[in-house]
């Protein structure tokens, strides 16, 4: 054999190896996986009921929606290729942030695009969920289906959305779902139009208090002329033909310039 033969023939000989060696890795690692998923349900089994089981005995009639849900959930595992992902090997903060992956990972229907959705899950819900994968299957389908609810009103009379809440527990049972339509001021009462702004109530406010100043103001000055006028009497100057009209008092000049005053405080 000569060497050029010599060498292909080891070469090939190599790659086969290496290749049953990976062939090999990949089998050892699938059949882990698989393992590691069976155990967990297994787990449940031996331990204790799982959550999504005992609210189907509890409420039978929900049997067939919650089935739904949970299906929903496991298509979203294998959408994202993590059906057999192991959550033992898994620390609690990293199968927080597995599980807000997988919550991101699912969309809204384009009418609920501009929703808002603040979810939460309570420690408690989270240990259920590393441990019981119907469970687990039951949030992220639930997640699924209602946000691919289409809604029919979406942006008609001013709607914009909702803002919505869910908050998940360690059962079914302790799901919290609100929302809140977020709309426009489209539809106003007659009387929330004709309300008046700030600055059309203040500038009303300012044109009595001129005009009441104005009004202070000439009462100051008739006043101060009746008592020249008494004053030109008394003296003798020949002015004692000289009636005044609508004379004042000195209590009553000061109580108008009070109230006027009073007013000037409009800001």
């Amino acid at each position: 054999m000569s060497s050029i033969n010599f060498v292909n023939a080891t070469y090939q000989r190599y790659t086969q190896i290496a290749n049953a060696k990976t062939t090999v890795g990949s089998t050892q690692s699938f059949i882990t996986a698989k393992t590691n998923a069976a155990n967990r349900k297994n787990s449940m089994a031996n331990n204790e009921e799982s959550a999504v089981e005992n609210y189907k005995k509890r409420h039978p009639d929900s049997r067939h929606i919650v089935d739904s849900q949970v299906n929903a959930g496991k298509a979203v595992l294998e959408r994202n290729g993590v059906s057999d992902v192991s959550r033992e090997d898994m620390t609690m903060e990293e199968y927080k942030q597995f599980i807000t992956n997988l919550m991101n990972s699912i969309p809204f229907d384009v009418t609920q695009s501009n929703n808002i959705e603040v979810w939460s899950i309570s420690e408690e819900g989270w240990e259920q969920m590393k441990k019981d994968s119907d469970y687990e299957a039951w949030v992220l389908g639930y997640t699924s289906q209602n946000r691919a609810v289409r809604n029919p009103f979406a942006g008609l009379m001013g709607n914009m959305g909702s803002f919505c809440t869910e908050k998940f527990g360690a059962s079914i049972d302790e799901h919290i779902g609100q929302g809140v339509p977020m709309t426009t001021n489209t539809n106003t009462s007659a009387k929330d139009k004709n309300k008046k702004s700030w600055w059309q109530e203040r500038n009303e406010r300012y044109e009595e208090m001129v005009e009441e100043l104005t009004k202070a103001i000439q009462l100051r000055h008739q006043f101060l002329r009746s008592k020249m006028m008494e004053q030109y009497e008394m003296q003798g100057q020949g002015l004692g033909s000289f009636q005044i009209t609508n004379p004042i008092s000195v209590d009553n000049l000061k109580w108008k310039t009070s109230k006027a005053l009073q007013s000037y405080n409009f800001l």
